[in-house]
């Protein structure tokens, strides 16, 4: 047992006499109330000094909604969760001191919880949910605010432990932007009996439950497991999961998540090994929608480029491979509508976050890829010699994101690349136009630009619709959520008129929510290739 001198002020305890006495401490101790304030020391490495949002501020920094336990030696630990504003708590204390403050990668924000795991590599299929603890502190301490040293180290365990850390506190940001709705599972009749020419007579918001095997059969994601206000990050350990950014995990079995019985594992988290905030930012992204959805989007990534391309790294190396079919993905890249609009909403979503809607500019770095806008070999954003910045490029024109960078042709219009590069005849073949029912990848015939698109192209859709539409980003997710992207088109040979294209599920789901003008006058951007 305790003495009470231990836990109230030592000359209040002598002058009461007791020094001696033994029994429960708390049934003696005074409680003082002191304000702690935490902050994340967050360094990123693709702060551009562009955008609006920058993480080396303290509005980003403030450890919003984190969870804090206190040890007084007087008591068990006592759980606060930081005010989400603030990052401050009112903490009370059983006694002047010492006590000891944990803070956990851990966080209730704007109505969810988020949780942050990170591996050891002794065991690196066992993952934790990192804290650190400052102790030795007294009623009479001055220091209130605390900051979390995240400084990068050469020691493995410690890097990765403070790379949860960062995935965190793009989580925090984002939740404290808005709620996305989440917990919303989207308008299953929703877009039922509008008319539209092609319209299938299956409603386009019909969304897949939680609770039901969804189409296929190829997934079975349940509440039971990751429930639908929780947003779960990870660093991917290698093993388990060996991509570096991800939506989803493959096989890892975390703490307090039970997914032994899903078939393939893919239930939403972001994976993220790398302190880029823009692509930790891409991938939550993808998991609110997901979380709303019951399932990834049916998408597809095997659009033939035929030459349309224009993403390079910034060593000058090509983003991409034109091998007809089995290149990967970027963002200038002629690809099917419903891979292109899936990405194009996670770079929306992570420009979003650290810019702001209500100006016209909109910085935004994808992976260190710089950009050949109109396809003449030259990058249009990257400077000489690399800056830190290279390869951003705005929301809102051609790309252009300082006036250091030379400007593309003059066909490059501040709308729809992927068309004003067919127009102008640098991206496509002069193949005679498919037939229905004929396959551009088996047919000597070519699509132009029907049924596909660019991730820029929707990207910069979503954008205008926030910024010039002035449309809130809770309802431009309910919009993208009400398009029902688990049920949409994936591929798209034919030219022939399909009410399941995105294109058009996306008018629809914007005219059911009252967006239809909007909607008429952004898609121009590149979101309208269908007849």
């Amino acid at each position: 047992m305790k003495s009470h001198s231990r836990c109230i002020p030592p000359l209040l305890a002598a002058a009461l006499g007791l020094a001696t006495i033994v029994g429960t401490p708390e049934a003696f101790a005074a409680t003082y109330h002191f304000e702690y304030c935490f902050e994340l020391a967050t360094e990123y490495d693709d702060e551009t000094g562009l955008e609006d949002w920058s993480t080396l501020d303290s509005p980003f920094r403030r450890a919003r909604g984190a969870k804090v336990t206190v040890n007084d030696n007087c008591s068990s630990d006592h759980v606060y969760y930081l005010d989400e504003d603030t990052g401050c708590a009112d903490i009370a204390i059983h006694g002047w001191g010492p006590f000891a403050i944990t803070i956990h990668a851990e966080a209730q924000v704007n109505g969810a919880e988020l949780k942050s795991y990170s591996y050891d590599f002794s065991t690196p299929s066992d993952y934790y949910i990192p804290s650190v603890t400052y102790g030795q502190h007294t009623g009479g301490s001055s220091e209130r605010t605390i900051t979390v040293d995240l400084t990068k180290s050469s020691n493995g365990n410690v890097e990765r432990r403070n790379q949860a850390w960062h995935n965190l506190a793009v989580g925090m940001w984002a939740m404290h932007r808005s709620d996305y709705h989440l917990g919303d599972f989207g308008n299953k009749a929703g877009c039922a009996g509008q008319s539209f020419p092609g319209t299938s007579s299956t409603p386009c918001c019909e969304y897949q439950s939680w609770n039901d095997t969804p189409h296929g059969g190829s997934h079975n994601w349940n509440h039971d497991y990751v429930p639908p206000k929780t947003l779960i990050f990870f660093v991917p350990n290698g093993i388990d999961q060996e991509k570096n950014f991800a939506s989803s995990w493959l096989n890892c079995l975390l703490p307090e998540v039970d997914n032994t019985s899903v078939t393939d594992g893919r239930i939403p988290a972001v994976a993220a090994h790398q302190r880029m905030k823009f692509q930790i930012a891409h991938e939550l992204g993808h998991v609110v929608v997901m979380q709303r959805m019951g399932d990834r989007e049916e998408e597809s990534y095997t659009a033939p480029l035929h030459g349309c391309m224009g993403s390079y790294r910034t060593d000058g190396s090509p983003a991409d491979t034109d091998d007809d079919g089995e290149q990967t993905k970027s963002l200038l890249t002629r690809e099917y509508s419903s891979g292109a609009a899936r990405e194009g909403w996670a770079h929306f979503f992570s420009a979003w976050l650290f810019n702001r809607s209500s100006e016209s500019d909109c910085w935004f770095q994808p992976s260190y890829t710089v950009q050949d806008f109109d396809l003449d070999g030259t990058f249009d954003n990257v400077g000489q010699p690399v800056f830190a910045w290279d390869g951003v490029f705005t929301c809102e024109g051609a790309g252009l994101a300082s006036p250091l960078f030379g400007s593309p042709a003059s066909w490059v219009s501040a709308k729809d690349w992927l068309e004003d590069a067919y127009n102008e005849g640098v991206c496509g073949s002069e193949l005679p136009t498919c037939l229905p029912g004929e396959d551009s990848r088996y047919d000597n015939c070519s699509v132009d630009h029907w049924g596909r698109s660019t991730q820029y192209d929707w990207m910069r859709y979503f954008w205008d619709m926030a910024s010039d539409e002035g449309i809130p980003m809770n309802k431009l997710t309910d919009i993208f959520v009400d398009m029902c992207p688990t049920e949409w088109r994936s591929k798209t040979y034919e030219v022939e008129a399909d009410g399941d294209w995105p294109e058009r599920r996306l008018r629809r789901s914007a005219e059911f929510h009252g967006e239809l003008g909007a909607h008429d006058r952004q898609r121009s951007n590149g979101v309208d290739h269908y007849q």
